[in-house]
């Protein structure tokens, strides 16, 4: 689902669909909440970076950096098998 601008407010969001999706969940099994957020707003619901950073209120470059991290662990463990949850940052 693509969300636009044009009209969209960060209360249209389901609350429950970003902080604990299931398919986030069953994905990203131990990632920390901040990254499962940003998978689901960006990757799953198909959210801009923009408008991702509305709805969790953090800034535009947060939203960034948390959706790099998660992409890059979720491409290692593709590679290798599961990060342990300390060899990353929580935020």
């Amino acid at each position: 689902m693509k969300h636009s601008s044009a009209g969209y407010h960060p209360s249209k969001t389901p609350l429950l669909l970003w902080t604990s999706s299931a398919t986030s969940n069953w994905l990203c099994p131990g990632y920390p909440v901040a990254a499962r957020q940003v998978i689901t707003l960006c990757v799953l619901e198909g959210f801009k970076v923009s408008e991702a950073a509305i709805v969790l209120n953090v800034p535009d470059g947060t939203v960034e950096s948390r959706l790099s991290r998660a992409k890059r662990r979720l491409a290692q463990e593709f590679l290798t098998g599961p990060v342990p949850a300390t060899a990353e940052r929580t935020s």
